[in-house]
């Protein structure tokens, strides 16, 4: 029986696929690439984009937030994603049709009235499970909304103890 190596974090991950480590721990076959770099994905994003800066300002206010590079798109999450930045179009990857866009998990009842909503939309990978998708391009965006979407998503994701911190800070 073969046994993975415990996970201590992208920069402890061994350069090996699971499937090669065996029950003594010992790599047994060829050594391959980190999975990170293995797949590596083009930036889908500018660092200097205004809409982006304030998607992070927002997100990153959050108790225990942080953010990733996850599939060439900035993510925000504690210990789960709470808001992807961008979506893509399924099978077309170059598409930048919602490269302005945010993926929010909502509650399933609030989801299914969110998409009834012309500029919601299920996105590409992750609307089967449950995410949705807004554009945040048009000048008519609502930020507040915006940032109810984003709380929404934070509490679907994060630990008891993160949210117990967020409703004292409103307290």
């Amino acid at each position: 029986m073969l046994y993975p190596l415990s996970y201590e974090g992208p920069a402890a991950r061994p350069a090996v696929r699971a499937a090669e480590i065996t029950v003594s721990g010992q790599v047994d076959g060829p050594r391959c690439a980190p999975y990170g770099d293995a797949v590596a994905h083009p930036a889908r994003f500018r660092d200097d984009d205004p809409i982006l800066a304030r998607v992070r300002k927002i997100a990153l206010a959050f108790p225990g937030s942080a953010e990733r590079i996850s599939h060439g798109r900035p993510n925000f999450f504690t210990r789960k994603t709470f808001v992807h930045f961008g979506a893509t179009v399924k099978g077309d990857h170059d598409s930048r049709q919602w490269e302005h866009a945010i993926q929010v998990l909502p509650e399933p009842q609030e989801r299914r009235a969110l998409l009834e909503d012309d500029r919601f939309f299920a996105p590409g990978y992750t609307g089967p499970s449950g995410w949705v998708g807004i554009d945040l391009a048009p000048a008519s965006t609502d930020w507040d909304e915006v940032v109810e979407l984003i709380d929404m998503s934070y509490r679907a994701t994060a630990s008891q103890k993160l949210i117990a911190e967020l409703d004292a800070r409103s307290q």
